[in-house]
């Protein structure tokens, strides 16, 4: 059996648990990525396995959430194909998705490495718009591909494999400060 009908049959079968696993794999993939750019940049700097445990923790417990937004609730709002919906897909996805995934992403991994709750929304709120910005550079053209050429049930693959970069970012954005 091919690899994507073996994929498919498992998005079938299991769709949340297939894309939680997905996920896992592509934001622990983005942490590594940014460890080893690290390292190139400080060869005494060591991988730290907890730091990509947790990334991709984070890509997992988020994964329902994306699920629910790419391929529940945005066809629901922005029914029928077309460049006008996957435009208003794109702009609900960065004014209200970025928002609350970026939010998300940080307060997590704040709190995985120990930090209060209050500690952690101090820390979002350098950390918040530096990032939406470079979000806003880079996702709307991603997002308007998904949403226009990609299929509902592939939405957050396509996601998770055009944001294991993105998670190389987000990981860099994390831990430097």
């Amino acid at each position: 059996m091919s690899f994507f009908r073996w994929y498919n049959k498992c998005l079938e079968s299991r769709p949340i648990l297939t894309k939680m696993i997905t996920s896992f794999i592509t934001f622990g993939s983005g942490d590594l990525i940014c460890q080893q750019i690290e390292k190139a940049k400080n060869k005494d700097k060591k991988y730290d396995i907890m730091r990509t445990i947790m990334q991709g923790s984070f890509g997992s417990i988020v994964t329902p959430y994306l699920h629910l937004q790419f391929c529940i609730i945005m066809p629901w709002l922005f029914r029928g194909k077309g460049t006008l919906n996957a435009v208003k897909s794109v702009a609900y996805d960065q004014l209200i998705g970025a928002p609350i995934f970026t939010s998300l992403f940080f307060i997590y991994l704040d709190m995985s490495q120990g930090k209060t709750f209050n500690k952690s929304v101090k820390e979002l709120e350098k950390k918040l718009m530096p990032t939406l910005y470079m979000n806003w550079k880079i996702w709307p053209t991603l997002m308007f591909i998904n949403f226009y050429f990609v299929p509902v049930a592939y939405r957050v693959l396509y996601s998770n494999i055009a944001g294991m970069f993105w998670s190389a970012y987000l990981s860099s954005a994390q831990n430097s400060i």
